[in-house]
């Protein structure tokens, strides 16, 4: 395998039993190379959410795939590079809060490295709240250890 490859890809598929596959948006399977969401099924997928039928319904195929809302591309080899989310937008209680701008907001934080944003679903709001996922430089974390800040405990 070539090196970048390596570099700019998530890997491969390991467990033989998974079929991985990833599909336009009417459902059709693309060509390799070609980005699209990607959906899995395999023996280690979950049977459901708890006590929601309907999000289950929405994110497990009558087929058995499991949408992640994750768009890659496949390449011939079988490495996937992960190149966005289908799904951009967080729907608060009919509100659009746009994913790709919080992350951008909050990444400009001159302390952050990295930064992720998920919804958690609602009943009643969509989806409940934003949550961030937020990678410091090392400068930043040994900074707030010393002056006691940081959130969480401390690790070298």
């Amino acid at each position: 395998m070539l090196p970048d490859v390596q570099a700019y890809t998530i890997g491969r598929i390991q467990c033989p039993a998974t079929d991985i596959k990833v599909i336009d948006e009417d459902g059709k399977e693309v060509p390799a190379g070609t980005p699209g969401e990607v959906v899995y099924k395999g023996p280690f997928l979950f049977a459901g959410y708890y006590n929601d039928s309907e999000l289950t319904k929405k994110s497990i195929d009558v087929e058995g795939y499991f949408h992640t809302c994750g768009q890659v591309v496949l390449h011939r080899l079988g490495n996937i590079e992960m190149v966005g989310r289908m799904k951009d937008l967080i729907r608060r209680g009919g509100e659009p809060i746009s994913v790709t701008e919080v992350e951008e907001l909050t990444g400009r934080h001159e302390n952050i490295a990295e930064v992720a944003a998920v919804a958690m679903p609602d009943k009643r709001m969509i989806e409940r709240e934003l949550r961030l996922l937020i990678i410091l430089h090392e400068e930043s974390k040994k900074e707030m250890c010393v002056e006691g800040t940081a959130a969480q405990e401390c690790h070298e």
